[in-house]
């Protein structure tokens, strides 16, 4: 499987540290450390996953590696995560990989049972400081990436299989000052994340939805997007939407929606 660094499903951050100082900015440069993947999945009673890294600058690399909710800070003690990584810190050369293990201490946390649990596994690059800045003692911009990929935790206790997710999500329209929107409940223990391509159709009509980044439905919860239009939506209605699975694929389905 080839690396991809996949923008909708992967959230960007960077850290700028000056004289000490840092502070959290967008940036629209990209990363040369990459994972294999979009997302992991670790089932419950694995003694350990892994997650493969791949640095395609022309230098090496600082990596630090962690798992923790998504504040995307690196954990100060064992509690705040039941995961923890080996080795969570290492330097990656040009052109190299690295492989790091991802192990879960059950005795650290309680997870639900019934559903997965959504974690998230972040690898910090640091980049190495030019020859040019160590040597002249001047104030130096030390531009660090950090990249975010979900980490699924799966009990084995949760009911049905997760290849038939996208026929538990049930479908349904309400109607808001005007506005018409989508309402999915998901009716399962696994998490569904939704491509942003989805579209209902109404009779010689197409809706686009509006995701707005919010592509991740919970397990046994719900959530509603707005539709484009102002078009009446009649009965029959269908949704095309597009599922991502384990492997990080696009799954296409299709749907009836109650009105």
């Amino acid at each position: 499987m080839f690396a991809i660094k996949v923008r909708n499903f992967i959230r960007y951050s960077a850290y700028l540290l000056i004289l000490g100082l840092h502070a959290l900015i967008p940036l629209s440069a990209s990363a040369g450390v990459v994972m294999y993947g979009t997302r992991i999945i670790y089932p419950a009673g694995t003694e350990f996953v892994t997650a493969r890294f791949a640095n395609h600058d022309r230098a090496p690399n600082l990596m630090q590696v962690w798992v923790d909710d998504g504040k995307g800070v690196p954990p100060t003690n064992a509690e705040e995560t039941p995961f923890f990584v080996a080795p969570p810190l290492f330097r990656i050369n040009a052109g190299s990989e690295q492989t790091v293990r991802i192990i879960f201490n059950s005795a650290a946390a309680a997870l639900p049972a019934d559903r997965e649990t959504l974690f998230w596994l972040n690898f910090l690059q640091i980049p190495p400081n030019s020859a040019l800045s160590q040597q002249s003692g001047t104030a130096r911009i030390t531009i660090s990436f950090l990249n975010q990929v979900k980490l699924i935790y799966r009990p084995s206790g949760i009911k049905g299989d997760v290849g038939d997710l996208a026929k538990n999500i049930r479908f349904g329209i309400r109607k808001e000052k005007g506005d018409y929107w989508l309402e999915a409940s998901n009716q399962t223990g696994y998490y569904a994340t939704f491509m942003e391509d989805a579209a209902v159709k109404s009779g010689n009509d197409t809706h686009p939805v509006k995701f707005d980044k919010n592509v991740t439905l919970a397990p046994f919860s719900s959530i509603s997007w707005k539709l484009s239009g102002h078009e009446p939506i009649s009965s029959p209605s269908t949704v095309e939407f597009s599922l991502i699975d384990d492997r990080g694929n696009a799954r296409m389905s299709k749907a009836d929606i109650s009105l």
